[in-house]
């Protein structure tokens, strides 16, 4: 008995080395791969529906006042989901991520997709206040 658990802590061993190698090998092929594909990105907001409440943004607004911040009068508070894509950001590209964000980045109960954008449309629209 005492021998088979040493002969199995030894394939374990070996079989753990061997799983470690493939691993290394796989990182590699997969950072090999990742540097000749082009990467696309894009960026998914997801928002409380109107007539939900939100405690979160409702804790956020009570604290700002609490800390020198006054002038709001209201805050909610959502979710922002940024998803890498293999190639360029297509209509079609923007098509799935919306079809995947309304089945499974919210909600569809309680939360709406705002918006689903290449990144960098969604960084330009954020720099002129969209």
């Amino acid at each position: 008995m005492g021998t088979r658990v040493v002969a199995h802590a030894r394939l374990g061993t070996l079989a753990s080395a061997e799983h470690s190698a493939v691993q290394r090998a796989a990182a590699a092929a997969a950072q090999h791969q990742h540097l000749e594909l082009p990467v696309g990105r894009v960026i998914v907001d997801v928002m409380p529906k109107p007539e939900i409440l939100d405690p979160q943004g409702k804790a956020v607004a009570a604290a700002l006042p609490r800390l020198g911040f006054t002038g709001f009068v209201g805050v909610r508070q959502g979710k922002r989901f940024e998803l890498e894509v293999e190639g360029e950001v297509t209509a079609e590209v923007l098509d799935a991520v919306r079809r995947a964000a309304e089945t499974v980045l919210s909600n569809p109960v309680i939360e709406d997709v705002v918006r689903v954008a290449a990144a960098e449309q969604h960084d330009a629209g954020q720099e002129h206040g969209e």
